[in-house]
């Protein structure tokens, strides 16, 4: 089960946190997505909007992930492994768009 968590310790886990899984934001959540990250042995699913604004975020737990997450299982093999998505070989998260294509 899931457990609110502060403004600013979602904030905080944003920065300084390890990036594990990411919902891309859609139409049907207004433009808002999860940045899910690992932050002093928790797991911190941040609330992001398209422009990178934390507004709040939630505690949960490994069995969430695919509440939370585009890819679950590279999020539970980032958390155990603590590893950043963006660096995880078949993850392309985060990675710079060029010419409407990722590289």
């Amino acid at each position: 089960m899931s457990k609110y968590v502060t403004k600013e310790l979602a904030r905080t886990a944003h920065r300084a946190g390890i990036l594990i899984g990411r919902a891309e934001p859609c139409a049907e959540s207004k433009g808002y997505g999860w940045d899910v990250m690992s932050y002093e042995g928790k797991i911190i699913a941040c609330v992001i909007n398209d422009m990178g604004y934390v507004p709040c975020g939630e505690q949960i737990t490994l069995g969430q992930l695919a509440l939370y997450c585009d890819e679950p299982n590279v999020a539970r093999w980032a958390y155990e492994n603590q590893a950043d998505i963006r660096k995880h070989m078949t993850c392309l998260a985060g990675q710079p768009v060029q010419n409407g294509a990722e590289v």
